[in-house]
């Protein structure tokens, strides 16, 4: 979800402010906590802490990973960028 959330957002020229790739990690986590807390409306099913925090985490490497491949795409002679 990371991945597609970020290639939507991500400028025109495939740049990433930072404050932009923290402001989608609050917004990931944000979803992962009501996706665990409307987990609570189901019977048999209970807010668990640590699926939030899984859910948390998976979604910040996402986030970081694409953040971090845009960074080495952008540099100069990076090979990722010479296509």
């Amino acid at each position: 979800m990371a991945l597609f959330f970020m290639s939507w957002r991500m400028d025109t020229d495939a740049t990433l402010k930072f404050k932009k790739v923290l402001l989608f990690i609050v917004l990931g986590m944000s979803f992962a906590l009501l996706d665990e807390m409307y987990q609570k409306l189901i019977p048999g099913r209970t807010f668990n802490i640590i699926d939030f925090m899984y859910d948390s985490i998976g979604f910040s490497i996402g986030i970081f990973s694409v953040f971090l491949v845009t960074i080495m795409k952008n540099r100069p002679g990076s090979a990722l960028g010479s296509r």
